[in-house]
């Protein structure tokens, strides 16, 4: 059985000082948190290991994108600090190692997020689900050792396959977006959709050196990993009107 608790600060970075929305938000103040976990461990031998854990984060003056927060120098918005903000959910992972050559892992998260408290001064209801933030998150991978019982010259030579399994999410800001931004984007607000990744290697490691061929993105999935919902006023790309702006992620490479 094991209990845990850290707190955590964090200063602005220069992207959320100077956002794509063109202000310079100085008066950004540092995100602190308190975070607490209670789990248990289980070992089998060198077998196998298992891990569950329940998990409590309390985020206060958390960083996010408002787009209701528009002046004549950020027409799109501007980012702000949330007062609080609370995830809660449960973390599991197993591994495997039936035999000398196999490692196998997996890992499962459910997350619950949403903000706890607001400015008095903010547009934000308390109870409202945060952005960026997949309520489910599955990974698994595996490394093959074919050679390891042919000496130490060849123990080093593996082969993997990772995957990473990110469920749907709200845009990047959905906790301080209008409504009426949301149904412009999208009905009750516009989601981004469930993706998978799966990444492949092959590795051979001896004295300190290393030579690997990897493949990123596998089956070369279509997906994007960001999105937020922002108003254009009329650009030579985009026509005036709501929009929500993507970032694709990166294809097979």
């Amino acid at each position: 059985l094991f209990v845990n608790y850290s707190q955590g600060f964090r200063v602005p970075t220069v992207s959320e000082i100077a956002p794509f929305s063109g202000a310079i938000a100085t008066g950004l103040n540092p995100e602190q948190s308190d975070s607490y976990e209670i789990g248990t461990r289980l070992r089998y031998q060198d077998i196998a290991q298992f891990k569950t854990s329940w998990f409590l984060i309390d985020v206060e003056d958390e960083i996010t994108f408002d787009s209701t927060t528009r002046t004549a120098i950020a027409p799109f918005g501007q980012n702000v600090n949330i007062g609080k903000t609370r995830r809660y959910g449960i973390e599991t992972r197993l591994d495997l190692n039936p035999i000398e050559e196999i490692d196998l892992y997996g890992s499962y998260t459910w997350t619950r997020a949403y903000v706890a408290e607001t400015n008095p001064s903010g547009s934000l209801a308390d109870g409202r689900e945060l952005g960026q933030v997949p309520e489910n998150r599955f990974t698994f991978g595996t490394y093959v050792r074919p050679l390891t019982r042919f000496g130490e010259v060849y123990e080093d030579f593996k082969i993997g396959l990772n995957g990473v399994f990110t469920s749907r999410q709200h845009p990047s800001g959905y906790e301080s977006n209008s409504q009426a931004l949301l149904n412009a984007t999208g009905g009750a607000g516009h989601v981004i959709k469930s993706f998978k990744v799966w990444n492949f290697i092959t590795t051979y490691a001896w004295r300190e050196k290393e030579i690997y061929f990897k493949i990123n993105n596998l089956f070369d999935e279509k997906y994007y990993n960001r999105a937020v919902n922002a108003t254009s006023f009329g650009t030579a790309i985009y026509p005036a009107g709501n929009f929500t702006f993507v970032n694709p992620g990166p294809p097979r490479e």
